[in-house]
């Protein structure tokens, strides 16, 4: 199955990207709290208030995060966690904040944007990082470093509406027990890529190569470079940074809370 992504610079939305902001919007509806305005930034509470997901009024501005969700510290520091050696995370009001920011770009819309309008820019310009995976019937946002947040497509159709995962990696280097964290699952997931392209320039992204499978776009825009591949039961080594990637099977853990907002 082929998957199409919209080059970058381009105007026109792909189908892709306007059946991903209808779905985000639905999504929102959904959530028991209205979303709120803070400053520079919107804010959509999770069910259980635990998470926050909050995303950039007008990311043509400078931000220290554009898209991103906060999480509270407590369920973690109770099982042992230190503050880990995140790249994309801010320890602030006692929130674990894993997001990205983005380079400012002119907005295209003028004047004061809603939560969906200001979505839509973030969709539009950062595309690459806005999929939809056919296996879960969902849309998937990557944060980068096995980190995304996945909502459902349809809602009158999933068990699992929204979905906030997170690289387990990130938190396994020091002695805590995931296995207990409150709200959270442990779980491993496989992710299968094939042939992916060299990648010789760390500021590239998916939609600067070609990309032929969904496996590609699922696995994401950077981080085919940091896990072992592994082949028939056995880890090859990735290979120096532009190398041309075997096929094979990456296995992770992962942390996911899930939430169903019928």
């Amino acid at each position: 199955m082929l998957m199409v992504l919209s080059c970058s610079g381009c105007q026109q939305k792909s189908m892709n990207q306007e059946n991903s902001v209808h779905s985000f919007e639905a999504m929102l509806d959904a959530l028991p709290q209205d979303v709120q305005a803070e400053e520079g930034i919107w804010v959509a509470q999770a069910p259980d208030e635990s998470l926050r997901l909050i995303w950039s009024k007008n990311f043509a501005q400078n931000n220290d995060l554009d898209f991103a969700f906060e999480i509270k510290m407590d369920p973690f520091l109770a099982v042992g966690m230190e503050i880990p050696n995140f790249p994309q995370a801010l320890i602030k009001n006692d929130f674990l904040r894993i997001g990205l920011a983005f380079s400012p770009r002119d907005s295209i819309k003028k004047g004061d944007l809603s939560p969906i309008q200001s979505y839509e820019e973030i969709a539009e310009y950062e595309n690459a990082r806005v999929y939809f995976d056919e296996s879960t019937n969902r849309f998937v946002f990557d944060l980068g470093g096995g980190n995304r947040l996945e909502w459902a497509k349809d809602l009158s159709s999933s068990e699992e509406d929204l979905l906030f995962v997170l690289n387990a990696d990130n938190f396994l280097k020091g002695e805590i027990d995931l296995d207990n964290l409150e709200g959270w699952k442990l779980v491993e997931e496989e992710r299968k890529i094939v042939n992916l392209p060299p990648k010789t320039d760390e500021s590239k992204t998916m939609e600067d190569t070609i990309a032929t499978t969904d496996e590609y776009a699922q696995y994401g825009t950077q981080e085919y470079l940091e896990p072992d591949i592994v082949e028939n039961g056995e880890t090859v080594s990735p290979g120096e940074t532009g190398a041309q990637k075997p096929a094979g099977t990456v296995l992770r853990k992962i942390l996911v809370k899930s939430f169903n907002l019928k």
